[in-house]
């Protein structure tokens, strides 16, 4: 009875002690932190890795693999939960890798960031939102395997192919002649020792001697160079006072600028000068031709003069020349000074009456006839030019910066339209060859340097224009220096037409022709750009001088 009480005790205290273990074993391990739920989904396989291992961020427990099983919404993947403590800073940055502890082959789930946010996975049928998994190196190196496998055998079959038995012979044959060259190399060493005892040694005997030459040709050089030091002291000192302020150089340098502005003064003053002396001599001398051709022609001019002029359409007397009476005209024109012929006849026959009469008497009989004898006073003709100049002030008071600047030389006329102010016509119905100027319209300057004003006005609203004498003044200040530059193209205007044409008894036009040629000057002279001509008629407003200008 005594026994079984005793061992009733023994079952009630193991049970006991059972119990404080169990109660420890729970206190021990229990675990009462915040954890969040997260899933990780792979296709790649999770060998090593067990329920319960552990889940590190970077080295650092954070926590624990709660499930491992298959992803119940993508066949073939393995879906892997895990808790991770709240504090862990998880980011779209972090992703999911699988690591190993040494060589046990245990894995654990290791969390990193990456430097860039990865591609968000949406969350599965549980609502647990998931981590990027990345593959682990040991899976990497799985797959390139093969790759690996298929390298390392066309290695091999390489080695083999390079240790075939005919490369082993080519082998064997290039360590004989390996050997060969050995002791080819043992007999030139042989023969090099030979060399140096027999001849290098009586050449070094003799050292002390050329040593000794050599010496002495040192020093002459030194002296030599001694002298080239203070030849060049002295070249130095030449240079300094060359480039000094009032050394030579500037004295040159001031010199050609002086030349320069010599060159200058002469190209854009006296030049242009003489060209318009030239200009005016030449005028003078188309006239003094003129007069002559007519005198030669014509030497009763000196007597009767050109007659009186023919008045032009529109003016009173104009009678319209029938092409077959053109020289009944001119007859007709001497016809008309046949009064001034008759008057000097008269005063001839006082003159030689007065050898009988008193000298008061033939005084006051050729002052009374010279008195009636004198015409009446011609009209005054009227005065015609271009007009008021379109351009508006705003515009030629702009800056000329649109297009490059223009030199304009004179513009030459035909005939002597760069001289005469005559406003001159064509009658082409009655004989187109024959250029006739009204009785009683003058222009204010000769058409030429009408034309020239004219195209200064209209080409200065675009660009800068200058005279021909300017274009060399303006490249000058356009340079630093002011003996480079270039100087502005050159435009020439010929006028070879500028008439009142009429072409019937009814209508009449104005009629225009002047030729553009465009030059660039250089060196060699001026370079031909392009040249054009111009044709402009305009119907005329009235049949008379009015209408035509």
């Amino acid at each position: 009875m005594e026994n079984k009480a005793h061992a009733l005790a023994a079952g009630f205290f193991v049970l006991l002690m059972a119990a404080l273990a169990a109660g420890l074993a729970m206190w021990l391990t229990r675990d009462n932190g915040s954890y969040q739920a997260f899933e990780l989904t792979s296709r790649e396989g999770v060998s090593g890795l067990q329920p319960q291992a552990a889940v590190r961020y970077k080295g650092v427990a954070v926590g624990k693999v709660t499930h491992i099983g298959f992803d119940p919404d993508v066949k073939g993947n393995v879906l892997i939960r895990i808790d991770v403590e709240e504090s862990t800073p998880i980011t779209a940055t972090t992703f999911a890798v699988l690591g190993y502890q040494g060589v046990t082959g245990l894995a654990y789930v290791l969390l990193d960031d990456a430097g860039m946010p990865q591609r968000g996975m949406p969350p599965g049928s549980s609502r647990i939102a998931r981590l990027p998994l990345h593959p682990s190196p040991f899976s990497k190196i799985a797959e390139q395997g093969p790759e690996i496998l298929a390298q390392a055998d066309v290695a091999m079959h390489n080695i083999n192919t390079l240790l075939s038995a005919q490369n082993q012979q080519l082998f064997t044959q290039a360590l004989v002649q390996l050997g060969e060259a050995a002791g080819s190399i043992n007999s030139l060493s042989q023969r090099l020792e030979t060399t140096v005892t027999q001849r290098l040694d009586p050449a070094l005997a003799a050292l002390p001697a050329l040593a000794l030459t050599a010496d002495k040709t040192l020093k002459s050089l030194q002296s030599t160079g001694n002298e080239v030091s203070a030849m060049a002291r002295e070249m130095t000192v030449s240079a300094h006072r060359l480039n000094a302020p009032d050394g030579a150089l500037e004295q040159a340098r001031i010199g050609a600028q002086t030349l320069a502005r010599a060159a200058d003064r002469l190209s854009s003053n006296t030049l242009p000068r003489v060209e318009r002396a030239s200009d005016a001599t030449t005028r003078m001398t188309r006239q003094v031709g003129r007069m002559a051709e007519g005198v030669s022609d014509n030497p009763q001019l000196f007597l009767y003069g050109h007659g009186q002029p023919v008045p032009g359409p529109g003016e009173q007397g104009f009678v319209v020349p029938p092409q077959s009476r053109r020289a009944d005209v001119w007859r007709g024109r001497r016809s008309r000074s046949y009064p001034m012929s008759y008057a000097l006849n008269t005063l001839n026959l006082i003159a030689a009456s007065a050898r009988h009469t008193r000298a008061t008497a033939v005084l006051a009989a050729i002052l009374l006839a010279g008195c009636s004898a004198l015409p009446e006073p011609p009209p005054r003709p009227v005065v015609y030019d271009f007009g008021l100049s379109a351009v508006p002030a705003a515009t030629a008071a702009a800056p000329q910066a649109a297009l490059a600047a223009l030199a304009l030389a004179d513009v030459e006329g035909a005939g002597n339209a760069d001289t005469s102010t005559a406003v001159l016509y064509r009658l082409a119905y009655a004989d187109a060859r024959q250029l006739r100027p009204y009785l009683l319209a003058r222009w204010s300057l000769p058409p030429a340097q009408l034309v020239a004003q004219d195209l200064r006005d209209q080409l200065g609203q675009r660009r800068a224009v200058l005279r021909t004498e300017d274009g060399l003044a303006a490249q000058r200040s356009a340079s630093p220096d002011g003996l480079s530059g270039s100087p502005p193209d050159v435009l020439r205007v010929r006028l070879e037409e500028f008439s009142h044409v009429f072409t019937s008894e009814t209508e009449s036009v104005g009629l225009i022709r002047l030729r553009a040629t465009l030059t660039e000057p250089t060196a060699a002279g001026e370079k031909l750009h392009g040249q054009r001509l111009f044709v402009v008629q305009q119907p005329a407003r009235s049949l008379d001088a009015a209408g035509g200008t």
